[in-house]
Order: C-alpha cells, then structure tokens, then sequence
C-alpha cells in the first residue's frame, strides 16, 4: 500500500450535525482532497479518519480521476468505501481493479481531528 493524501480544504460546519448520542456538535467539518494511490492492491487500500484530517468519517464520496476510462462510459471506474474496515476498493466494471497507479478525490463529512478548530 502507498496513498499520500492532500487536503485542500477543510472547513468548518457550525451547528453542522449531532453526536452518536444524538446531541448537537460543533466539531463537524467538511474536507475535500486528494488520494495518489502509487501501488494499490486488488485487496483494498486502508483510508483512516486521521488519514483525511477527521477522528470519525460520517460520510465521505471518492471518485476515479478516470471514471469512464472508455467509448461511451464503458470500462467505468468507481471507488468504493467500506466504513466497518476503513478500506476502499477500486473496481472496473464492477470487477476489481488489479494494480496499479491512480488519483483519487474526496470530499468528507465528520468530526474534527484538530481540537480547537471550532469554538
């Protein structure tokens, strides 16, 4: 595995969402980067919460630099988050993408991991 992730922006969401326990937070941000992935495995790549600048994900989009790679959209690319193992998956055509390099971007929604960013 090799990803080095880029932030671009992260911007704070005041009265933005609630806490598991359903009380209002003002730590939610919105974060927006990119991923160069340099060698990804067909198992997955790791992409934590720190990873993209948060402690917790609620909700994060990661699409292909490429995403219809050939005539007509076919050869699609899409890129898969699975938040129980904090992997995502690249596949091709809704088979697995086996190797390679690639760029990412995402944008992320979830709590804070700069303490002291929202007051």
């Amino acid at each position: 595995m090799s990803i080095k992730v880029k932030t671009r922006y992260h911007r704070p969401l005041p009265r933005g969402g609630v806490e598991a326990s359903g009380r209002p937070s003002n730590q939610k941000v919105e974060v927006v980067g990119s991923i160069a992935v340099s060698t990804y495995s067909a198992g997955g790549e790791t992409l934590r919460p720190k990873d993209v600048g948060l402690s917790r994900i609620d909700w994060i989009d990661i699409k292909h630099e490429n995403m219809a790679a050939g005539k007509e959209g076919r050869e699609a690319r899409e890129v898969r988050y699975n938040y129980g193992t904090q992997d995502f998956y690249i596949t091709v055509s809704d088979n697995p993408e086996n190797a390679g390099s690639h760029t990412l971007y995402f944008k992320a929604f979830g709590d804070t991991a700069r303490p002291g960013d929202l007051s």
